[in-house]
């Protein structure tokens, strides 16, 4: 099943957001925030946006500001400046701060053919990473096992002790898309 993918507007001018939200409907589930205030409470959910558009300028401060609110995020967000005018200092400046990529808003469609899709792969790849990570410390901590035969993954109701050790058994998640393998057996 593909995972549907959230997008905040982080947006200070209105026009640019009405058509941004008109060329991402088709792609993505879109969520509006008009001040970093808003923006912010849909960063600190639990599951956030997977990508922020964020305006140069908001009513209540930056993109910089969008940005350090996304690096704090429970989940991977990439976030796409988006400046009034093509600026190379500012474009060199988000990318070295850690924004996903730059586009203005006078050409959003030619930049939305060309930082959407990386984007949008980029988080979707740094999430599962994430995800595969906390199973993995879950699973060597003990607090998950892995049933046998199925290879399912389940709550470990007490620790598991054997010869072994706790949490004994073997762990096998399927390869990233990098067809990198993690798996390992204590």
């Amino acid at each position: 099943m593909k995972e549907t993918v959230w997008t905040l507007l982080a947006y200070g001018r209105s026009a640019h957001a009405l058509h941004l939200r008109q060329v991402l409907e088709p792609l993505a589930k879109i969520s509006d925030a008009r001040t970093c205030k808003e923006a912010e409470d849909y960063l600190k959910r639990p599951n956030p946006p997977h990508l922020v558009f964020a305006d140069a300028l908001m009513p209540d401060g930056t993109w910089l500001d969008v940005l350090e609110l996304a690096k704090k995020a429970a989940r991977p967000v990439n976030v796409i400046v988006v400046a009034p005018v093509a600026d190379f200092a500012l474009y060199v400046d988000a990318l070295e701060r850690g924004a996903f990529d730059l586009m203005t808003a006078c050409s959003l469609v030619p930049g939305l053919a060309r930082v959407w899709r990386p984007a949008k792969q980029n988080v979707l790849t740094r999430r599962q990473a994430q995800q595969r990570l906390a199973l993995e410390a879950a699973c060597w901590s003990g607090e998950l096992v892995v049933a046998e035969p199925t290879g399912r993954v389940c709550p470990n109701p007490a620790p598991v002790v054997s010869v072994m050790g706790q949490g004994a058994g073997l762990v096998s998640f399927p390869p990233l898309a990098s067809s990198a393998r993690i798996s390992y057996s204590k």
